[in-house]
């Protein structure tokens, strides 16, 4: 045998072992694409949340949990945050801040 055939079959094997290894990598390359375009995401939320509220408005999340949602609220003005299991508690919570 010569010494050409074992060279060509070294670069065919190669060649194969390089298509894998991208094959394999894609996933990898995929999940840190999804995660920079989250993340980028959630920084274009945070400013349209900042910029289209005044600083003294508080600022609601709705918190999906196992167990139910729950309601979060920050208040600028007193610099408090609070957390309530029903709607009803965060709107009895919004009426104390306006009649302090």
């Amino acid at each position: 045998m010569n010494s050409y055939g074992r060279y060509s079959d070294q670069i065919q094997l190669d060649t194969e072992r390089q298509k894998l290894e991208r094959l394999f990598d894609q996933p990898k390359a995929l999940h840190d694409r999804k995660n920079r375009l989250l993340s980028g995401l959630k920084r274009i939320r945070t400013f349209l949340l900042q910029a289209l509220t005044t600083e003294d408005e508080p600022l609601i999340r709705i918190i999906t949990t196992p167990t139910g949602k729950r309601w979060s609220a920050y208040d600028p003005i007193n610099n408090r945050s609070a957390s309530f299991d029903s709607e009803e508690g965060l709107r009895a919570w919004l009426e104390t801040r306006y009649y302090r």
